[in-house]
Protein backbone atom coordinates (compact mmCIF):
# COMPACT_ATOMS: atom_id res chain seq x y z
CA UNK A 1 0.00 0.00 0.00
CA UNK A 2 1.48 3.34 -1.24
CA UNK A 3 0.82 5.51 1.47
CA UNK A 4 2.30 9.13 1.72
CA UNK A 5 3.76 9.13 4.87
CA UNK A 6 7.86 7.75 5.55
CA UNK A 7 7.97 4.65 7.97
CA UNK A 8 11.66 5.47 8.51
CA UNK A 9 10.20 8.99 10.24
CA UNK A 10 8.61 8.63 14.02
CA UNK A 11 4.77 9.48 13.68
CA UNK A 12 2.28 9.13 16.57
CA UNK A 13 -1.43 8.36 15.98
CA UNK A 14 -4.37 9.01 18.63
CA UNK A 15 -7.75 9.79 19.30
CA UNK A 16 -8.77 12.63 21.09
CA UNK A 17 -11.77 11.19 23.47
CA UNK A 18 -14.42 13.41 22.63
CA UNK A 19 -13.52 13.35 18.91
CA UNK A 20 -14.76 11.27 16.09
CA UNK A 21 -11.26 12.08 14.15
CA UNK A 22 -8.10 9.75 14.75
CA UNK A 23 -5.00 11.60 13.73
CA UNK A 24 -1.11 10.37 12.30
CA UNK A 25 1.00 13.20 12.81
CA UNK A 26 4.89 13.45 12.45
CA UNK A 27 7.68 14.31 15.09
CA UNK A 28 6.70 17.93 14.59
CA UNK A 29 2.66 17.57 14.80
CA UNK A 30 2.50 17.77 11.23
CA UNK A 31 -0.70 15.67 10.30
CA UNK A 32 -0.36 13.21 7.60
CA UNK A 33 -3.51 11.59 7.63
CA UNK A 34 -7.01 11.42 9.28
CA UNK A 35 -9.54 8.94 9.54
CA UNK A 36 -13.20 9.21 10.84
CA UNK A 37 -15.96 6.91 12.99
CA UNK A 38 -19.52 7.70 13.76
CA UNK A 39 -18.38 6.85 17.47
CA UNK A 40 -15.87 8.49 20.11
CA UNK A 41 -13.21 6.24 20.97
CA UNK A 42 -12.97 3.83 23.89
CA UNK A 43 -9.98 5.39 24.89
CA UNK A 44 -7.39 3.71 22.53
CA UNK A 45 -6.13 3.52 19.17
CA UNK A 46 -3.93 1.46 17.23
CA UNK A 47 -1.91 1.19 13.66
CA UNK A 48 -2.04 -1.87 12.16
CA UNK A 49 0.54 -2.77 9.17
CA UNK A 50 -1.73 -2.21 5.81
CA UNK A 51 -2.79 1.17 6.84
CA UNK A 52 -5.61 -0.02 8.21
CA UNK A 53 -6.58 1.46 12.22
CA UNK A 54 -8.34 -0.12 15.10
CA UNK A 55 -10.18 1.32 17.38
CA UNK A 56 -11.84 0.78 20.55
CA UNK A 57 -15.35 2.54 20.23
CA UNK A 58 -17.60 3.88 22.94
CA UNK A 59 -20.78 2.83 21.74
CA UNK A 60 -23.22 0.68 23.76
CA UNK A 61 -21.47 -1.87 25.87
CA UNK A 62 -18.40 -1.11 23.58
CA UNK A 63 -17.03 -2.71 21.05
CA UNK A 64 -14.41 -2.40 17.66
CA UNK A 65 -13.66 -0.89 14.39
CA UNK A 66 -11.45 -1.61 11.84
CA UNK A 67 -11.24 1.60 9.19
CA UNK A 68 -9.31 1.35 6.47
CA UNK A 69 -6.61 4.01 4.59
CA UNK A 70 -9.13 5.67 3.04
CA UNK A 71 -12.06 5.50 5.40
CA UNK A 72 -13.75 2.52 4.52
CA UNK A 73 -15.10 0.16 7.20
CA UNK A 74 -13.34 -3.07 7.02
CA UNK A 75 -14.84 -4.67 10.69
CA UNK A 76 -17.36 -2.88 13.51
CA UNK A 77 -18.54 -5.26 16.09
CA UNK A 78 -20.52 -4.15 19.20
CA UNK A 79 -20.20 -6.33 22.21
CA UNK A 80 -24.00 -7.98 22.60
CA UNK A 81 -24.09 -9.41 26.02
CA UNK A 82 -25.22 -8.30 29.18
CA UNK A 83 -23.68 -8.02 32.52
CA UNK A 84 -19.99 -6.49 31.31
CA UNK A 85 -18.94 -3.64 28.89
CA UNK A 86 -15.78 -2.87 27.81
CA UNK A 87 -12.97 -0.51 29.65
CA UNK A 88 -10.13 1.21 28.24
CA UNK A 89 -7.35 -0.66 26.16
CA UNK A 90 -7.49 -3.46 23.30
CA UNK A 91 -4.33 -4.92 21.62
CA UNK A 92 -4.75 -6.87 18.25
CA UNK A 93 -2.95 -10.03 18.16
CA UNK A 94 -0.61 -11.55 15.08
CA UNK A 95 -3.66 -13.53 13.88
CA UNK A 96 -5.81 -10.62 13.72
CA UNK A 97 -8.17 -11.40 16.66
CA UNK A 98 -8.60 -8.77 19.51
CA UNK A 99 -8.46 -8.65 23.15
CA UNK A 100 -10.71 -6.14 24.98
CA UNK A 101 -10.88 -5.40 29.11
CA UNK A 102 -14.23 -5.77 30.09
CA UNK A 103 -15.51 -5.30 33.51
CA UNK A 104 -17.90 -7.71 34.74
CA UNK A 105 -21.14 -6.41 36.90
CA UNK A 106 -21.08 -8.36 40.28
CA UNK A 107 -23.01 -7.55 43.29
CA UNK A 108 -23.08 -6.54 46.78
CA UNK A 109 -24.06 -10.33 47.91
CA UNK A 110 -21.93 -11.99 44.58
CA UNK A 111 -18.89 -9.85 46.60
CA UNK A 112 -19.71 -10.28 49.88
CA UNK A 113 -19.82 -14.27 49.37
CA UNK A 114 -16.23 -13.96 47.35
CA UNK A 115 -14.93 -12.10 50.91
CA UNK A 116 -14.81 -8.34 50.40
CA UNK A 117 -15.50 -6.81 53.40
CA UNK A 118 -18.68 -5.41 53.36
CA UNK A 119 -17.96 -2.33 55.24
CA UNK A 120 -15.67 -1.48 51.80
CA UNK A 121 -18.16 -2.14 49.27
CA UNK A 122 -21.19 -0.45 47.36
CA UNK A 123 -24.31 -1.77 45.91
CA UNK A 124 -22.06 -2.91 43.09
CA UNK A 125 -18.34 -4.49 42.45
CA UNK A 126 -16.80 -4.63 39.21
CA UNK A 127 -14.03 -7.12 39.07
CA UNK A 128 -11.69 -7.02 35.24
CA UNK A 129 -11.74 -9.45 32.96
CA UNK A 130 -10.75 -10.07 28.57
CA UNK A 131 -12.08 -11.25 25.99
CA UNK A 132 -10.85 -12.28 22.78
CA UNK A 133 -12.61 -11.85 19.46
CA UNK A 134 -12.31 -13.25 16.17
CA UNK A 135 -14.10 -11.42 13.33
CA UNK A 136 -16.36 -13.70 11.60
CA UNK A 137 -18.27 -11.10 9.31
CA UNK A 138 -18.19 -7.33 9.06
CA UNK A 139 -20.61 -6.29 11.78
CA UNK A 140 -19.80 -9.78 13.75
CA UNK A 141 -17.53 -11.47 15.83
CA UNK A 142 -17.15 -14.36 17.73
CA UNK A 143 -15.60 -14.56 21.43
CA UNK A 144 -12.98 -17.66 21.48
CA UNK A 145 -11.53 -17.02 24.57
CA UNK A 146 -11.89 -15.31 28.12
CA UNK A 147 -9.98 -14.80 31.23
CA UNK A 148 -12.29 -13.15 34.53
CA UNK A 149 -10.73 -12.13 37.66
CA UNK A 150 -12.89 -13.46 39.36
CA UNK A 151 -11.75 -16.90 38.79
CA UNK A 152 -8.27 -15.85 40.83
CA UNK A 153 -9.27 -14.38 44.16
CA UNK A 154 -7.98 -15.10 47.50
CA UNK A 155 -8.97 -13.55 50.67
CA UNK A 156 -8.14 -13.67 54.23
CA UNK A 157 -10.79 -11.88 56.02
CA UNK A 158 -13.89 -13.99 56.63
CA UNK A 159 -12.85 -17.64 56.95
CA UNK A 160 -16.97 -18.35 56.30
CA UNK A 161 -16.76 -17.04 52.59
CA UNK A 162 -15.15 -18.80 49.81
CA UNK A 163 -11.71 -18.00 48.42
CA UNK A 164 -10.31 -18.49 52.06
CA UNK A 165 -6.60 -18.51 52.73
CA UNK A 166 -3.42 -16.44 53.45
CA UNK A 167 -2.98 -13.70 51.02
CA UNK A 168 0.99 -13.51 51.44
CA UNK A 169 1.09 -17.03 50.16
CA UNK A 170 -0.30 -17.00 47.28
CA UNK A 171 1.07 -14.02 45.30
CA UNK A 172 -0.67 -15.67 42.28
CA UNK A 173 -3.84 -15.06 43.21
CA UNK A 174 -6.13 -11.56 43.69
CA UNK A 175 -6.51 -10.17 47.59
CA UNK A 176 -10.44 -8.97 47.04
CA UNK A 177 -9.68 -6.98 49.75
CA UNK A 178 -6.98 -5.05 49.19
CA UNK A 179 -7.72 -1.77 47.50
CA UNK A 180 -10.55 -0.96 49.96
CA UNK A 181 -10.91 2.52 48.69
CA UNK A 182 -12.27 1.53 45.22
CA UNK A 183 -15.62 0.09 46.75
CA UNK A 184 -16.60 -0.08 42.99
CA UNK A 185 -14.28 0.55 40.04
CA UNK A 186 -12.05 -1.73 42.02
CA UNK A 187 -8.97 -2.41 39.78
CA UNK A 188 -9.57 -0.04 37.03
CA UNK A 189 -7.30 -2.44 34.90
CA UNK A 190 -6.39 0.62 32.14
CA UNK A 191 -4.15 -1.29 29.72
CA UNK A 192 -3.22 -4.12 27.79
CA UNK A 193 -0.63 -5.72 25.89
CA UNK A 194 0.61 -8.94 24.24
CA UNK A 195 4.00 -10.56 23.47
CA UNK A 196 3.86 -13.55 21.20
CA UNK A 197 7.05 -14.90 21.72
CA UNK A 198 5.86 -16.05 25.12
CA UNK A 199 1.95 -15.87 24.53
CA UNK A 200 1.56 -13.74 27.56
CA UNK A 201 -0.29 -10.93 28.46
CA UNK A 202 0.02 -8.23 30.15
CA UNK A 203 -2.03 -5.82 32.10
CA UNK A 204 -2.40 -2.40 34.38
CA UNK A 205 -3.44 -2.98 37.79
CA UNK A 206 -4.30 0.83 38.39
CA UNK A 207 -5.27 0.90 41.94
CA UNK A 208 -3.18 -2.09 42.86
CA UNK A 209 -0.16 0.32 41.41
CA UNK A 210 0.98 -2.97 40.27
CA UNK A 211 1.38 -4.54 36.44
CA UNK A 212 0.40 -8.56 36.17
CA UNK A 213 1.39 -11.18 33.83
CA UNK A 214 -1.01 -14.43 32.63
CA UNK A 215 -0.61 -17.02 30.24
CA UNK A 216 -2.79 -17.31 26.79
CA UNK A 217 -1.92 -20.19 25.64
CA UNK A 218 -4.60 -21.47 27.84
CA UNK A 219 -8.43 -22.59 26.99
CA UNK A 220 -11.14 -20.76 28.33
CA UNK A 221 -11.53 -23.78 30.82
CA UNK A 222 -8.18 -23.62 31.84
CA UNK A 223 -8.29 -19.68 31.85
CA UNK A 224 -10.43 -20.19 34.77
CA UNK A 225 -8.44 -22.32 36.50
CA UNK A 226 -5.43 -22.68 38.48
CA UNK A 227 -4.04 -25.65 35.74
CA UNK A 228 -3.15 -25.71 32.71
CA UNK A 229 -1.70 -23.89 29.76
CA UNK A 230 2.14 -24.26 28.96
CA UNK A 231 2.98 -22.93 32.08
CA UNK A 232 0.94 -25.01 34.23
CA UNK A 233 -0.72 -22.51 36.46
CA UNK A 234 -4.23 -22.03 34.45
CA UNK A 235 -5.21 -17.83 34.87
CA UNK A 236 -3.44 -17.60 37.83
CA UNK A 237 -1.05 -14.38 37.94
CA UNK A 238 2.75 -15.97 36.19
CA UNK A 239 4.20 -11.88 37.46
CA UNK A 240 3.50 -9.04 39.21
CA UNK A 241 5.63 -6.10 40.01
CA UNK A 242 4.86 -2.47 41.51
CA UNK A 243 3.56 -3.03 44.70
CA UNK A 244 4.32 -5.78 47.05
CA UNK A 245 1.87 -4.62 49.25
CA UNK A 246 -0.94 -5.58 47.16
CA UNK A 247 0.07 -9.48 48.57
CA UNK A 248 1.27 -8.42 51.82
CA UNK A 249 4.99 -9.03 51.02
CA UNK A 250 6.09 -5.43 51.44
CA UNK A 251 5.24 -2.15 52.76
CA UNK A 252 5.09 1.12 51.23
CA UNK A 253 8.93 1.93 50.66
CA UNK A 254 8.74 -0.91 48.49
CA UNK A 255 6.22 0.12 45.87
CA UNK A 256 7.36 1.36 42.58
CA UNK A 257 4.35 2.39 40.51
CA UNK A 258 1.66 5.41 41.24
CA UNK A 259 -1.49 5.12 39.66
CA UNK A 260 0.22 4.17 36.59
CA UNK A 261 -0.97 3.62 32.77
CA UNK A 262 0.00 2.19 29.29
CA UNK A 263 2.18 -0.73 30.56
CA UNK A 264 3.74 -1.97 27.30
CA UNK A 265 6.69 -4.98 26.60
CA UNK A 266 9.27 -2.73 24.17
CA UNK A 267 8.68 -4.33 20.97
CA UNK A 268 11.82 -6.63 19.18
CA UNK A 269 14.51 -4.57 16.99
CA UNK A 270 13.62 -1.13 19.33
CA UNK A 271 16.66 -0.58 22.29
CA UNK A 272 15.30 -2.39 25.46
CA UNK A 273 13.64 -5.07 23.59
CA UNK A 274 11.81 -6.96 26.27
CA UNK A 275 11.80 -4.61 28.70
CA UNK A 276 8.60 -3.59 30.11
CA UNK A 277 7.69 0.38 30.04
CA UNK A 278 4.90 1.95 31.91
CA UNK A 279 3.90 5.56 32.65
CA UNK A 280 3.35 5.96 36.54
CA UNK A 281 1.19 8.78 37.00
CA UNK A 282 2.71 9.65 40.30
CA UNK A 283 -0.41 11.46 41.72
CA UNK A 284 -0.42 9.32 45.05
CA UNK A 285 3.79 9.39 45.35
CA UNK A 286 5.28 9.82 48.69
CA UNK A 287 7.18 13.58 48.78
CA UNK A 288 3.97 14.78 46.63
CA UNK A 289 2.34 14.13 42.92
CA UNK A 290 5.51 13.36 40.14
CA UNK A 291 4.92 11.07 37.26
CA UNK A 292 7.75 9.82 35.56
CA UNK A 293 8.20 6.82 32.37
CA UNK A 294 9.93 3.90 34.20
CA UNK A 295 11.33 0.99 32.23
CA UNK A 296 12.42 -2.22 34.14
CA UNK A 297 13.83 -5.89 33.26
CA UNK A 298 11.20 -8.59 34.28
CA UNK A 299 12.03 -11.78 35.43
CA UNK A 300 11.71 -14.40 32.67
Amino acid sequence: LSVPFDRTEGHFLYSPIYGRTTYLINETGVVNHTWQSAYTPNIDSYMLDNGTILLAIASGNGGLQKIAYDGTILWEYHFPGDGMYASHDIVPLPNGDVIMIMQEIKSRAAAIQAGRDPNNLGDNFLPDCLIQVHQDGPTSGEIVWEWHLWDHLIQDFDPSKDNYGSVSQSPHLVDINFGEYFCGDWIHMNSVDYNPKFDQILMSAHNFNEIWIIDHSTTTEEAASHEGGQYGYGGDLLYRWGNPQAYDCGFSTDEKLYFQHQVTWIKPGLPGAGHILVFSNGNNRPGGPCSTIDEFIPDV
